[in-house]
């Protein structure tokens, strides 16, 4: 079974401890590309100069930070919208980012860690990477991102107190050294400072993810196709590329694959790939497979329809539903034959995380080949 071990809980450079050397990135067009930024203007927000626009991307011009610190002001409002620090960019479809759900005070997940890869926001996939803020009455809400290596601290303050959410695993790495902000639905941002010195990251937890053998960690991924149904058979196809799962055991699509009509959430229209693995049996068997799909899937084995499932984000009759990503969240039998065996899933996705992930419980007497 996969399990995360974290290691160390204290946080004492969160907020202000840290960042030294703090610069100013004036709030002035000259220093965003606002290409990507809807109806971005500069106007005084509660007696402050401050960015606001009604959604995309804002990323710093002419500027690289590969590890460092950003610090943001972002408007305290009841209405629903969600204000992002974005760091590691490659460009404005794929980056880091930590990101406030202000019209979720108090709620589960006001604060969260998400990657966009290739247009494509991930939050789905990351669903131990979030926690509950109070983001209080007053007029702002400070967020903190500190970043080096592998590790991140996101650290938000308000006049309700003070939270920290550590990630210990980030996604992307130096690779994209673009930063900037986010918005979706109208935001409002002030008082934009970095720090270019590597912030001391000690104290934020290490992920150590232990993979069983089982863990599906190399897949045969198909091109992408528009989505019109699934097929009755499916079998593995040579020209097929093969691609990695993360350390966590959960293959992220978007790393490879591109959506054919993406980076409008749920009004796009769903697209559909095919991965693979292929399982040697030393004789005619039945084993138990933890699994999970995002957004809807099909599994197959030996060409044969097994299961249909739909994780999709407001599912299951009920608008609340998450759609929230776990690799034990289903099991099903495997009835293999001796010698090979083709495992395939068809996997459908909409927006809000393109994923997969399975696990045979127990590999006595089998390969993956």
């Amino acid at each position: 079974m996969m399990k995360r071990v974290l290691i160390g809980l204290a946080y004492s450079c969160a907020i202000a401890g840290c960042a030294t050397a703090q610069e100013e990135i004036p709030m002035q067009a000259e220093h965003f590309d606002l290409s990507q930024a809807k109806g971005a203007e500069f106007k005084t927000v509660r007696g402050r100069e401050a960015l606001c626009f009604e959604g995309g991307v804002a990323l710093v011009k002419g500027r690289d930070l590969p590890n460092g610190t950003i610090m943001v002001d972002a408007e305290n409002t009841s209405k629903r919208y969600f204000a992002n620090v974005i760091f590691r960019a490659e460009d404005a479809k794929t980056h880091e980012a930590a990101y406030l759900r202000m019209h979720k005070s108090r709620q589960l997940d006001a604060m969260q860690y998400n990657v966009h890869l290739n247009t494509e926001s991930n939050w789905q996939l990351f669903g131990d990477h979030q926690r509950p803020a109070d983001f209080g009455d007053g007029d702002w809400v400070s967020l903190e991102v500190a970043f080096a290596g592998d590790k991140a601290r996101f650290a938000a303050e308000s006049s309700a107190g003070s939270y920290v959410l550590p990630v210990g695993d980030l996604t992307l790495d130096e690779t994209g050294t673009g930063f900037g902000l986010r918005a979706l639905f109208p935001a409002c941002f002030s008082n934009f400072r970095i720090s270019s010195d590597t912030p001391d990251l000690s104290d934020v937890p290490t992920s150590v993810y232990e993979i069983s053998a089982g863990t599906i960690m190399d897949w045969q991924l198909s091109p992408v196709a528009g989505f019109e149904g699934f097929a009755e058979t499916a079998r593995v196809d040579a020209e097929w590329e093969t691609v990695q799962s993360e350390a966590n055991g959960t293959l992220l699509i978007s790393r490879y694959r591109t959506k054919l009509g993406g980076g409008n959430f749920e009004a796009n229209a769903l697209d559909l790939v095919y991965a693979g693995a292929r399982i040697h049996s030393d004789r005619a068997r039945t084993v138990a497979m933890n699994f999970d799909v995002s957004d809807m899937g099909r599994l197959y084995l030996n060409g044969k329809p097994l299961v249909e499932l739909n994780n999709s984000f407001r599912a299951k009759g009920n608008a609340l539903f998450r759609g929230d990503f776990n690799v034990s969240t289903q099991t099903v039998m495997l009835a293999l034959q001796p010698g090979m065996n083709e495992l395939v899933f068809a996997v459908a996705e909409r927006a809000n995380g393109w994923g997969l992930a399975a696990e045979i419980t127990d590999m006595t007497g089998l390969e993956f080949r």
